[in-house]
């Protein structure tokens, strides 16, 4: 296993990101710890168990398959050990929905905590700019371009 933080963030947003496009919320749900902190912009949540984090994750698949998402990505800009904590990882990263070429929303950015629990990173929480269970279907109604 690698000590390198920024492998260990990008593998976390791989797994993740993998089971939520193929909808393996026992995947997904493994990947996380509870109570799991959740802030989309400046709305925070508490997802307090599995089962509830699930019902959140089928929420954020159903809405990327309304928009016509073809794909869902999450590429690590940063992350680095707490100073104070060596099993904790604090990072950033951009996340791109596509449809085909094209993005259906600009690219944004998150930001998420792991934590190394039983030798296990698992996420903590996560913060982005936007929920993307309320990706709007027409993004220009909503004020959003699609770069090209």
């Amino acid at each position: 296993m690698t000590d390198d933080p920024v492998a260990l963030y990008q593998a976390h947003l791989d797994r993740a990101s993998e089971a939520v496009w193929s909808r393996d919320w026992d995947t997904l749900t493994g990947l996380m710890s509870y109570p799991h902190k959740v802030l989309y912009g400046d709305k925070a949540q508490s997802i307090e168990t599995p089962d509830a984090f699930r019902r959140h994750a089928f929420a954020v698949r159903d809405q990327l398959d309304k928009v016509g998402a073809t794909a869902y990505l999450r590429v690590c800009q940063s992350a680095s050990f707490d100073i104070d904590d060596t099993d904790r990882i604090l990072g950033t990263h951009t996340t791109f929905v596509l449809r085909g070429g094209g993005y259906i929303v600009p690219p944004y950015t998150g930001r998420l905590c792991l934590t190394r629990q039983g030798g296990k990173w698992l996420g903590v929480g996560i913060w982005t700019a936007v929920n993307p269970a309320k990706i709007p279907p027409d993004t220009t109604a909503a004020g959003l371009t699609s770069a090209k």
